[in-house]
């Protein structure tokens, strides 16, 4: 992710939370997410699909409790399952298995043309790890 999208992501979890304040961090930012990659979308909709986009585990799993301290692990989680359910409920973003484009502008992700929801969690924890590690500023940018 480059500058213009992160503040463009902000942008759009900003508008996300004052119309769902009551909604957790990692659910505004799924999401946020979700409408930034998909304009049609409706906020509305996605809301009440995916009742815990963006936390980490399935569904309302235990693992969010004990790995919520992690911001790759919530970075993780919440494009994941942005990128998910975009691609399985409207065929569009590059689902559950992100990789950065390849591309002149990598910061884009790209469809590696599979979309298993556990080959997901490799690509994802790595990328995060990779991005907080070289790219620390942007990543510490991210209010989520």
């Amino acid at each position: 992710m480059n500058g213009h999208e992160i503040e463009t992501l902000v942008w759009h979890y900003v508008a996300v939370g004052e119309k769902f304040p009551h909604n957790s961090a990692e659910k505004n930012a799924f999401l946020a997410v979700c409408q930034m990659k998909h304009k049609v979308i409706s906020v509305d909709f996605a809301n009440t699909n995916c009742p815990f986009g963006g936390q980490i585990g399935p569904g309302h799993s235990i693992l969010h409790r004990f790995f919520k301290w992690s911001k790759v692990f919530r970075m993780h989680a919440i494009f994941h399952d942005a990128y998910g359910y975009l691609q399985t409920s409207f065929h569009v973003g590059p689902g559950y298995i992100y990789v950065p484009g390849t591309n002149r502008d990598s910061n884009h992700f790209v469809s590696c043309k599979l979309n298993y929801c556990w080959l997901g969690h490799l690509s994802g924890i790595g990328y995060w790890l990779w991005y907080k590690s070289f790219k620390r500023k942007q990543f510490d940018t991210l209010p989520f």
